[in-house]
């Protein structure tokens, strides 16, 4: 896929292209199987922020500022475009500040966009026209009223908006009203996102902490999921089970949805942490980070998965498991674009297996490629694990795990003479 300078990348709904954005205001789609371009180049006059396919494919949203560098006055412009041919269909769709973020509608009739003028809007996706009045952060907008993120809710009644004055909010989209109570954090609120049922929120913010929230009564579910620096993603999994945040701090890290008690080590890379995504089937994460890697983890062990996929020294500035699950797409700051497959594997590996391989070897390797000693004794700990877990008689693994402790394995006071 040739397309100089993209700096972020995107599946269709249906995998079969993809979506590559350039900050030169370019945007492009490409065949998914021969690289080769489909239609012509989508342009903005500048930057290009963000770009997405409608739920059926059909069509792009792109998100751009608009006004030249260096304008005093910076506009910011959706548009919308055919997607087999390039052709430009609606917009532009304008604010008074750039737009940070542009989406469709569940079932494709509206786009919504965010604007660091500090308010959002809905539009008719066919037509342009406004379906409701500027939704205003703070009483007049503006650039301390920013709104960074926004996500429709999943039956389409509702626009979820985040914005840097510490908040966000639910509006209802016939009546453009807002929540009488917004979802408050102690500095900007960077992403808001709805759960896959509708039922709960999730706020990232640069408080260093993400929030999840009862949707309906708009409390607080659970104590705040802590990083040490500014979160900037979160994001359900797809069984809407399990959350996931992305920091500042160089970790993500994965929660109980329901609870927001953790459940995986933190997953560390060795700088900011840009991306997160959950596989379809919601047991691996992905992470890419400034660090020039993509990683792929277990969604509840933490345990690396893959390889790491490696841009060199470009940051990745995107991450996205294929709709089947089966290839990672990356895009990088400098200009690459990667899609990786991923092996194909027959039943999970259980997580008890591999800490039993590490204390087997004596040795753990970590996010960094480097070598941990793991003490003899940790096989015993192993051992009282594995053998308190329900025995299947038609589990394999349980039955190798009984001879192997019976046979190799002390008992517990053996160990510790």
């Amino acid at each position: 896929m040739v397309h100089p300078g993209v700096v972020k990348a995107y599946w269709s709904p249906d995998g079969s292209r993809i979506l590559t954005t350039c900050d030169d205001g370019k945007a492009r789609v490409f065949d998914a199987v021969t690289h080769e371009p489909v239609g012509k180049l989508m342009e903005h006059p500048v930057i290009l922020v963000f770009a997405a396919f409608s739920p059926d494919g059909t069509r792009v949203v792109t998100a751009s500022r608009d006004g030249r560098r260096g304008d005093s006055h910076k506009i910011g412009a959706a548009r919308i475009w055919n997607s087999e041919t390039g052709e430009l269909l609606v917009g532009p769709l304008q604010h008074s500040k750039m737009v940070t973020f542009a989406e469709f509608s569940p079932d494709g009739r509206w786009i919504a966009t965010s604007s660091g003028d500090g308010t959002a809007r809905v539009w008719d996706a066919v037509t342009g026209e406004p379906v409701t009045p500027m939704l205003r952060h703070g009483a007049n907008g503006g650039d301390r009223n920013g709104v960074q993120h926004l996500d429709f809710s999943p039956d389409g009644r509702q626009l979820l908006t985040a914005s840097l004055n510490h908040s966000a909010r639910i509006w209802d989209i016939r009546s453009a009203e807002g929540a009488t109570a917004a979802l408050i954090h102690h500095d900007h609120v960077l992403w808001a996102e709805f759960s896959p049922d509708g039922a709960r929120i999730i706020t990232a913010s640069a408080d260093a902490t993400a929030v999840l929230w009862d949707a309906k009564t708009l409390q607080r579910i659970g104590e705040p999921l802590e990083h040490e620096s500014d979160v900037i993603r979160a994001t359900f999994s797809p069984d809407g089970s399990l959350v996931a945040t992305a920091s500042l701090d160089r970790t993500a890290r994965v929660w109980d949805a329901g609870n927001g008690q953790p459940l995986a080590p933190s997953l560390v890379h060795g700088d900011h942490v840009y991306a997160i995504g959950f596989s379809p089937d919601s047991t691996a994460l992905l992470t890419a980070s400034n660090d020039g890697t993509a990683r792929v983890w277990d969604a509840r062990s933490g345990h690396p998965l893959v390889e790491p996929m490696r841009h060199g020294f470009q940051g990745v500035t995107t991450a996205s498991f294929s709709p089947d699950g089966r290839t990672i797409l990356t895009a990088a700051s400098g200009g690459d674009v990667g899609l990786w497959a991923l092996p194909v594997t027959g039943e999970r590996v259980p997580d008890w297996f591999i800490e039993l391989a590490e204390a087997v070897a004596g040795q753990q390797i970590d996010a960094f490629d480097r070598s941990k000693r793991v003490e003899l004794r940790r096989i015993v700990e192993i051992k009282r694990k594995v053998l308190a877990l329900p025995a299947g008689t038609n589990d394999p693994w349980r039955r190798w795990a009984d001879g192997f402790f019976r046979i190799l394995v002390p008992q517990p006071e053996e160990a510790n003479p």
